[in-house]
């Protein structure tokens, strides 16, 4: 299948732009301050949530432990030649 024209993706960013605002503000609300302790289950959700985004979209995606802070890797569906990785750092 050949990837969508530009004026479609453009289209689907102004369908989708206040449920995409609702996520981000979502994700900004939590506290996932990397530097304080204090805030370590906040970065853990925040992960989470990042992970869950990105499966929404058809990723494998999943928040991995790590001996600090988790980290999003989600990867593309069937055929797809990239993966993608976020850490906080």
């Amino acid at each position: 299948m050949p990837p969508p024209s530009l004026d479609a993706v453009l289209a689907r960013i102004d369908e989708t732009l206040p449920q995409s605002l609702d996520r981000l503000m979502d994700l900004l609300r939590i506290p996932s301050i990397s530097t304080d302790p204090a805030y370590k289950a906040d970065c853990a959700r925040a992960a989470e949530l990042i992970a869950a985004d990105l499966a929404a979209l058809g990723f494998d995606a999943r928040a991995a432990r790590t001996p600090g802070h988790p980290m999003v890797v989600a990867h593309g569906g069937e055929g797809a030649q990239a993966s993608v990785v976020l850490r906080s750092l």
